[in-house]
This record gives C-alpha cells, structure tokens and sequence, in this order.
C-alpha cells in the first residue's frame, strides 16, 4: 500500500473565523515549505509594528490534511 498524500498551506490566525480571511492561506510544496514559511511569517509579523499586516493576522500556521482517492458511487439508471 502507498504512503498517503498529503497536502500543506499556510493559514493567517485569523483563517476561518470571518469571510475577510478566507484569501489568506497559501499552498506548499511539502512541510518542511511550510513550516519554514511559518517560521519567516511569524518573525516578521514580530519586527514589525502593530499596525502592520502582518503583526495583525500573526501567529501563522500550518494546517495538513490527507488527500485521499475519487471514490465512484452508484450511478442513477
């Protein structure tokens, strides 16, 4: 059997709890992307000012989820 796949993005804080913040997440190659990605967001959100966009939608994370195969459900005759 195959190891399953898996698929990794970056979400703000913020992602999922209002409509403004649906736009804030972004696709990665592997996790090790991710987690580096997170890693660099969450510094710079920490450089910056509060004001700044990014402080405002810090801590980023990371979010994982399994892709799994099509499954074929009965036709309608």
């Amino acid at each position: 059997m195959s190891k399953p796949k898996l698929e990794h993005r970056v979400v703000c804080a913020h992602f999922g709890k209002s409509t403004r913040h649906t736009a804030h997440k972004w696709a990665k190659k592997d996790k090790k992307k991710a987690t580096q990605s997170v890693i660099d967001l969450n510094h710079h959100a920490d450089m910056v000012g509060r004001d700044h966009f990014y402080y405002n939608e810090a801590p980023y994370k990371v979010q994982t989820r399994e892709v799994t195969a099509w499954v074929n459900e009965l036709s309608e005759s």
